[in-house]
């Protein structure tokens, strides 16, 4: 327990300080937000006006202790696009939200899919060390782990969409909708690609460094017996 304790907060110190040096670097870069958010047009009352929205006119400190008290309390901190076009709720999370939650999505699925593909891979190299299934399998991730990740999801799509007829090459989910709203109306929907990948290699990678050894554990008693 004191061990997992010291770690956590080793934890929470790395991630304040990441956050101390990453805001401070953003500080120190030339150039202003609101005159970017702005525009090269924007008056200097235009842009002094939404630096005080914004909170540019205080101090580095001072801004930086506000945005970590915000985000103890969930507040993410708010747009400068939206604080510059004045809508009513200029917070990011509504922005976010939506995307986050396609991502948790697709990643779920992911997971769902790669874990026991990765650990049939990896038991059947296992079991078949340094012989033709376990060399095939190492050829084999090892091209994908070398390949862009662009080549990986053309193939895909050439797989799924032109050999198989399963998936669309590209798929279109509306704001506010998720990937899993309306399954069969993705078939014939257009629009920006929709590709999910994850990662067998470093799976088998592990069950193949490692289950050997713990299979002949579990597997001797019973052929002594």
């Amino acid at each position: 327990m004191a061990f997992l304790a010291r770690r956590l907060a080793a934890g929470v110190v790395t991630l304040l300080a990441v956050t101390i040096v990453t805001f401070f670097a953003l500080n120190v870069l030339p150039g202003n937000v609101a005159s970017v958010v702005l525009g090269k047009n924007a008056t200097p009352d235009q842009v002094a006006e939404l630096e005080q929205k914004l909170g540019l006119d205080r101090s580095v400190p001072e801004r930086y202790l506000d945005w970590l008290g915000d985000i103890v309390h969930g507040h993410l901190g708010d747009s400068s696009i939206a604080t510059a076009q004045g809508l009513p709720d200029p917070s990011l999370w509504p922005l976010i939200s939506g995307p986050l939650k396609n991502t948790v999505i697709l990643a779920g699925l992911t997971i769902l899919i790669l874990t026991p593909l990765s650990l049939i891979v990896g038991v059947v190299a296992a079991r078949h060390e340094d012989r033709v299934p376990d060399h095939l399998i190492s050829v084999v991730t090892l091209v994908f782990i070398s390949l862009p990740e662009f080549v990986v999801g053309s193939v895909l799509i050439i797989a799924f969409f032109s050999w198989l007829d399963l998936l669309p090459p590209v798929v279109l989910v509306p704001p506010g909708g998720n990937p899993l709203d309306d399954v069969k109306a993705l078939k014939n929907t257009d629009g920006p690609d929709l590709i999910t990948q994850g990662s067998t290699e470093l799976v088998h990678a592990l069950l193949a460094a490692d289950l050997v050894d713990q299979m002949s554990i579990f597997t001797a008693p019973l052929v002594l017996g």
